[in-house]
Order: structure tokens, then sequence, then C-alpha cells
């Protein structure tokens, strides 16, 4: 039973640190092509807030 207990937790801590590298890299892409493209952060976060907004402004209208 504890075997059991210690290959799972391996297998899920496995799982997790392939994912946290995947989450890295896809972050690393995101920013290099978010520089190429010249959107700095506060441009980005702007733009978050924008569609925040909107979706707002959509769901009173639905309500």
């Amino acid at each position: 039973m504890l075997e059991d207990l210690i290959k799972e937790k391996k297998a899920c801590c496995g799982e997790y640190q392939a994912a946290k590298k995947e989450m890295i890299e896809y972050n690393n892409a995101k920013q290099n092509v978010d520089r190429l493209l010249g959107i700095t952060y506060l441009q980005e976060k702007s733009r978050e807030k924008e569609h925040g907004f909107i979706n707002e402004k959509l769901n009173r209208k639905l309500s």
C-alpha cells in the first residue's frame, strides 16, 4: 500500500515537473513574440482591462 502511494506520488511529481517546464517554455515564447511585436507589459494589462470592461458591459446587457 505504501509503495503504491510512493509510486503515485512520484508519477504526480513527474507530471507536475513536465507541466511546469511546458509553461515556462510557453511564457518564454510569448514574451519573445510580444517583444518582437513591441507589446509592453503595460499595454497588455491595459488590453486585459479593456476586454474585462467590454465583457462586463455585455453581461449587463444580457441580464
